[in-house]
């Protein structure tokens, strides 16, 4: 799946579920904020692990990934999941505007 989208205000959460799944699997999280002058965090929870992105200001995707690990990037990995099923959730962090 490369196609979705999740929107938070700062005072919203928005969530994924996904079932079905296989016994053994790692989780990718694409990210880019259109944030023009704004630096922006968002906070990514898959069960009880959390992880932050940070968007750059000034700086929209430009065809090179880079992993985010409560830093500066645009995927977060959650590597070796085992549930059936999992729910990803997004929550706003920080903003410069």
């Amino acid at each position: 799946m490369m196609k979705g989208y999740l929107d938070t205000s700062n005072t919203s959460i928005r969530s994924v579920t996904v079932s079905g799944l296989p016994s053994s699997y790692t989780v990718y999280v694409y990210c880019d904020d259109d944030s023009n002058t704004a630096k922006r965090t968002g906070r990514y929870t898959l069960g009880g692990t959390t992880v932050t992105a940070t968007d750059s200001a000034n700086t929209n995707f430009s065809g090179t990934f880079v992993q985010a690990n409560n830093s500066a990037g645009n995927y977060i990995i959650f590597p070796n999941q085992t549930a059936s099923s999992f729910t990803v959730s997004r929550y706003h962090s920080a903003s410069t505007d």
